[in-house]
């Protein structure tokens, strides 16, 4: 019996788009945070991935 190969979700690593639910999933598990907080981090700052990382870690400080 042969297995099926598992796809993984490979997310566009310059931005993050919260309408996919697949890179929603990635990128919170990835940064460790809700996907409120991710949206939030999005809404304010825009879709790019260094952006919102700078973010978070700005308030994190």
């Amino acid at each position: 019996m042969i297995d099926e190969p598992t796809t993984t979700h490979q997310p566009d690593s310059a931005s993050i788009n919260i309408e996919d639910t697949a890179d929603l999933a990635y990128w919170t598990e990835a940064l460790c945070i809700s996907d409120q907080l991710l949206r939030n981090a999005i809404n304010l700052v825009g879709p790019n991935t260094n952006d919102v990382k700078r973010y978070l870690r700005d308030i994190h400080q």
